[in-house]
This record gives structure tokens, C-alpha cells and sequence, in this order.
């Protein structure tokens, strides 16, 4: 929320968090280092008592009661905070308008009585002071001086809670970007006309044009009336986009179900089952090799092609149905090769079954389970399997005929020597000449 607004308000694309250095660190560094060092915790030493004390008033009270539901986007801890900082931009404009800080004197006055309402920070709170970094783009005259005052007007948006100014010009820091020469035809490229694209070309020239029109009216760059509008235009601009987003975020959430597995997406579990069912069927007969193929081209097209244009729900549902293909594909393939070493080739069609093991204690030893799916996402337990030396199935295969909670389940033993096929099928048959059940 605090970054430097432009006279069209927040312009994300003229503004970002930038290296923080001594003075201005080369690219060299930060290619070597392999990351820029946008935010910097500061010392407490290295700030005085004043320093200290402003920061901390600084920070919003509001939103202390709320620290346990800090990570739920949009939620009580996020809306404290942006609506702290817009009474803060408002406040800033309150106070031009008032007359007020003119004197030093008159805005600690200002600031004193801010502070009395804000109170102190609540008991055991400890917090870690931060400078942060930005680099920002605008449009100004040829001179250096003309610049300076551009730059020093988007430093004052930056305001604490009382609405005074607390962003500083780096020294050094405001260099001309002249353009460039182009290759073709020799003509001087203004690097506003070329240098950018569209959206950030429309708003350096929106921005300047504020600025000349208001320069005309004679309110110059950084002057009282200018500060005023751009905070009021800031703080109804975060509350616009806060509460646009928030609406978006619980439009989003609404359309959200949450599979088995955990993932939430907009595709409804059922729907995701019979994803899974189609994949598994494109996969029969292919070699764990092959499905490893179809998950890499799958998982491109999803990423790198239907990825590209999102435009509406349909589009999502088609990303997340093909990337959970590429999902199934690659399972299958370790899985394949995961039961053909555990149980044999007669086992390898277990996996596009929907067929999985787990190995558990028994009350004779190590037993491998057999789980089949079920019609409606959940499992049955069809098969158990004794396990001897090296973990490996001995003896015969034992069909699941009940399960009953706290009791050892029903079994009846499969042909020695031979693995089941279908699991779920084999048990379904078993169960209905034993128990009289019929397959669902």
C-alpha cells in the first residue's frame, strides 16, 4: 500500500520495490548476490528515540486483535490494515486543508494529539523496523532541478499516520533515461514513445499531463494543493480496488470445491472423477515410458498453451482438467512400475483400475492391503495379501468379503499362484456367491 502515487493516483506500472544499497549497487552485485534486497530490517540502535517512537505509532492498533487470522486474504487483518491507511491519506489531505503543519511546532501539536488517540502499542508486542526501496518512472523537463521536484512530490506521497511525509529521495538516485538512437533510420527514440508498453506509456503521459495543466493553474509541483488531491485520489482509489478485490476473492471462493485429496478447484469433484476415469482409459496398454510423454505434453499445454488465455471459468476448468491428466499419467507410471516389481506383470493393470496398496501390521505379520474405488470417491478394502521376506506377497491372495470395525475382516483365499486381475471385480463376485450381495 505505501508506495509513491502519481497524479493519476497508484500506478503499479511506473513503480516498483527496488535494490537497497549504499548509494546505488550495480547489476554485477545483484546478479552475483541473485536477488535484489528490496526490504531491509533497520537496527534499532541505528534510529533515534523520535524515529523509533513515530514508527510505532505508525503502526495500526486496529488490527492487533486480529493476529491469529493474519494469513486469511481479505480478511479482518488485511482490512485493518488498508483501512488504517486510508484514514491515513485522508488525514494527510485533512491536514492541507485545515491549514494545519505548517510550523514545526503546529504538526507536533498535530502529531501529539494523533497520538493520544492512538495509544501505545498492547503489552509484549515487539516489532521490527523496515526501510523499503523504490524505483519510480515519471516524466519531467530537461533539468536536473525539474526532476529533483518530481521526484521529491512522489516521495511526500509516501505519509505516516499522521499524514506527514516520510519518504526521502535516495541521493545520487535521480538519473535521466535519455532513450536511445534506432538502429534502422537513426532517429532519437524517446524511451516514453518505445521503452515501454502501451499501459505504462499512457500513464507517464496522463501523469505529466496532470502536471503541466496544474503547473498552468498555477499550483507548481509539490505544492499543498496538489499533495491534497493526490491523497484524497489515493485513498478513495485503495478503498475502490480493496473493495473490487475483496468482491472478486469471495466471487472466487464461491466457485471453489474442495477434492478428496485437499485441492480446491473449480472443477467439482465428480466431474475431476470422470477426468481421472478418461485418463486412466487413454493410458491403457501404454508403457510407463509413454505415460511419462503424455504428462509432459499434457502438463505443457496446460501451462504454457491453455495457460496463456484465461478469460473465463470455462478456461480454468480446462487447465485444471488437463493438468489433472498429466497428473494421473505420471502416477500411473510410477505406480506401474511400483506393483509389476511388487506382485508381477499380472498386477500392472492395478493402477488404471484405480486399485491401491498400502502395507499394514497384522496379527500374522506384515500384510499388504488391497483398496479398489469406490463409485463415490471413497475406497473398500477388497484384498489382503501376507507378506514375507523382502516385503513380497507369499501364499495365497485372500478376497475381502467384510470388513467389521475391532474384528479381523472375512477373507476367502484366491488361487494359489495366481494374482487377481480386476481386485474390485474378484471381490464383488466372491462377495455375491458367499454373501448373496450384489455387485454395486
Amino acid at each position: 500500500m505505501r508506495s509513491p502515487i502519481h497524479r493519476c493516483g497508484d500506478q503499479p506500472l511506473l513503480h516498483q520495490t527496488w535494490e537497497i544499497g549504499g548509494g546505488y549497487t550495480s547489476w554485477e552485485e545483484v546478479e552475483e548476490r541473485g536477488y535484489r534486497r528490496e526490504l531491509a530490517p533497520l537496527a534499532p540502535d541505528d534510529l533515534t528515540e523520535d524515529e523509533r517512537r513515530r514508527l510505532e505509532a505508525d503502526y495500526p492498533r486496529e488490527v492487533f486483535p486480529h493476529l491469529g487470522i493474519r494469513g486469511a486474504h481479505y480478511g479482518a487483518w488485511e482490512q485493518g490494515h488498508v483501512a488504517d491507511y486510508c484514514q491515513t491519506l485522508d488525514r494527510a489531505a485533512l491536514m492541507i486543508e485545515q491549514g494545519r503543519g505548517l510550523t514545526e511546532d503546529d504538526l507536533r501539536q498535530w502529531a501529539a494529539t494523533l497520538d493520544a488517540e492512538r495509544g501505545p502499542l498492547p503489552d509484549g508486542v515487539t516489532l521490527t523496523y523496515w526501510r523499503a526501496h523504490f524505483r519510480v518512472e515519471f516524466l519531467a523537463g530537461y533539468d536536473e532541478a525539474s526532476a529533483r521536484q518530481r521526484a521529491e512530490e512522489l516521495a511526500a506521497t509516501v505519509v505516516d499516520y499522521a499524514g506527514r511525509p516520510i519518504g526521502r529521495v535516495v541521493d545520487g538516485s535521480v538519473e535521466p533515461e535519455d532513450g536511445f538512437r534506432n538502429a534502422i533510420d537513426g532517429r532519437w527514440m524517446h524511451p516514453a514513445a518505445s521503452g515501454m508498453g502501451e499501459l505504462g506509456r499512457r500513464a507517464l503521459w496522463e501523469d505529466y499531463a496532470e502536471v503541466e495543466a496544474r503547473t498552468t493553474a498555477g499550483e507548481p509541483v509539490g505544492s499543498r494543493p496538489v499533495l491534497r488531491d493526490m491523497y484524497r485520489r489515493a485513498a478513495d482509489q485503495l478503498r475502490e480496488s480493496f473493495t473490487r478485490s475483496t468482491g472478486e476473492y469471495t466471487a472466487h471462493e464461491e466457485k471453489l470445491n474442495t477434492q478428496p485429496d485437499g485441492p480446491r478447484t473449480y472443477t467439482s469433484p465428480g466431474m475431476m472423477r470422470l477426468v481421472t476415469a478418461n485418463a486412466r482409459a487413454a493410458a491403457e496398454g501404454k508403457t510407463p515410458s509413454e505415460l511419462r510423454k503424455m504428462a509432459e505434453d499434457a502438463d505443457h499445454m496446460a501451462r504454457r498453451v491453455y495457460g496463456k488465455v484465461v478469460e473465463n471459468d470455462e478456461d480454468v476448468r480446462r487447465i485444471e482438467a488437463t493438468e489433472q491428466r498429466a497428473k494421473v499419467w505420471a502416477k500411473l507410471a510410477d505406480d506401474i512400475e511400483t506393483v509389476t516389481d511388487l506382485a508381477g506383470e499380472a498386477a500392472a493393470g492395478w493402477p488404471l483400475l484405480g486399485v491401491t496398496w498400502r502395507q499394514t501390521d497384522g496379527e500374522d505379520g506384515p500384510v499388504l492391503e488391497i483398496w479398489a474405488e469406490t463409485s463415490d470417491g471413497g475406497d473398500d478394502l477388497v484384498g489382503l495379501w501376507p507378506l514375507g521376506e523382502g516385503a513380497k506377497p507369499i501364499g495365497p491372495y485372500q478376497v475381502v468379503l467384510r470388513t467389521t470395525p475391532g474384528q479381523q475382516a472375512r477373507t476367502v483365499p484366491y488361487p494359489l499362484g495366481f494374482t487377481p486381475p480386476h481386485p474390485a471385480k474378484g471381490a464383488a463376485a466372491e462377495r455375491s456367491r458367499w454373501l448373496g450381495v450384489q455387485p454395486d
